[in-house]
């Protein structure tokens, strides 16, 4: 659905992704996010993240930490540090009322 690239090591490559077209879209949803290294295979890098009832994460990298990567679904927005591969919630403020809300983009900008 959604693929970015590191911005020093381009082999280094994400993409979210769904299993299938209704899942995406469609109660119940699921969605997750992959990751590839090179000619390695695609391995799921999920950990930290909704899968269950989940939009399509949207991703993106952040302008000012090369190793740092986001993720918005209609839980909330996720950060994940290269080093250790694990999303983590970004505390802002996300009404439960988003929930059953799809994002449709998002940027990251430097403060």
């Amino acid at each position: 659905y959604n693929l970015v690239l590191h911005p020093i090591h381009p082999d280094y490559r994400l993409v979210s992704g769904s299993k299938s077209a209704s899942k995406a879209h469609r109660n119940p949803k699921y969605s997750t996010v992959y990751r590839k290294i090179g000619d390695e295979p695609w391995v799921e890098l999920a950990e930290g993240l909704p899968k269950k009832d989940a939009f399509t994460h949207y991703l993106a990298n952040d302008p000012n930490h090369v190793d740092v990567f986001y993720a918005l679904n209609n839980f909330g927005l996720y950060r994940m540090e290269t080093a250790d591969e694990v999303w983590k919630e970004v505390d802002i403020s996300w009404p439960d009322g988003n929930l059953g809300e799809r994002s449709y983009f998002f940027a990251v900008r430097e403060e």
